[in-house]
């Protein structure tokens, strides 16, 4: 038994449509946990999400709502397309660094940030694979963040000076 590609067959319809299923029910299951209903269980989650993480005597700093870079990252991370194959290094640093040649070094910072977000619980690593996806509470909280960004930052621009 080994993994080979489907043919385009009739015999091969019940796997296609088994195929489908699956995939329409995990980008449900992410759309339904990508907005939340807010309360105290979100800000709770978002204030330790801020907090550094200590793991293996390594630091890994906490992330900030109203960071431009943290929310670039976190728009990277949410897109819809993530939850059916889940998210490579290249495909986060094409859509951080839009237009421009992936690098070695931007590689680099993606590998890292990637650990960050993984330490934090926001992505889990796809087994036997260089892919990670979104786990629910991390589009939950990636979702929390997005709207704490959107939220003040535009509020606080749209409002008048004293």
């Amino acid at each position: 038994m080994a993994w080979a590609p489907m043919r385009k067959g009739v015999g091969n319809l019940w796997r296609y449509a088994e195929v489908s299923r699956r995939a329409n029910d995990r980008y449900l299951e992410a759309l339904s946990t990508a907005f939340p209903q807010g309360g105290d269980d979100v800000k709770r989650s978002l204030d330790k999400l801020s907090q550094s993480v200590k793991v293996n005597s390594r630091s890994h700093r906490g992330f900030n709502p109203l960071n431009e870079e943290d929310r670039e990252l976190f728009l990277a991370v949410f897109r819809g397309e993530h939850c059916l194959n889940g998210l490579t290094n290249r495909s986060v640093c094409e859509q951080i660094d839009s237009g421009r040649q992936v690098t070695r070094r931007m590689s680099n910072k993606v590998s890292r940030l990637l650990k960050r977000l993984h330490v934090h619980g926001l992505l889990a690593k796809i087994p036997r694979s260089r892919r990670w996806r979104p786990s629910e509470g991390g589009l939950r909280l990636i979702s929390s963040m997005l709207d704490v960004h959107e939220l003040y930052v535009t509020h606080c621009l749209q409002s008048k000076p004293l």
